[in-house]
């Protein structure tokens, strides 16, 4: 599980990872969600 305060501050280096693993995963809809 990833620290939230990573994904807010770094997004596009999550996005990076999320890519280079082949992985299928929304994380617009978690930083939007992390936002409410």
């Amino acid at each position: 599980m990833l620290d939230p305060k990573i994904l807010r501050e770094n997004p596009d280096k999550i996005r990076k990872m999320i890519n280079d693993r082949a992985v299928e995963f929304d994380l617009d809809a978690l930083i939007d969600a992390d936002k409410k």
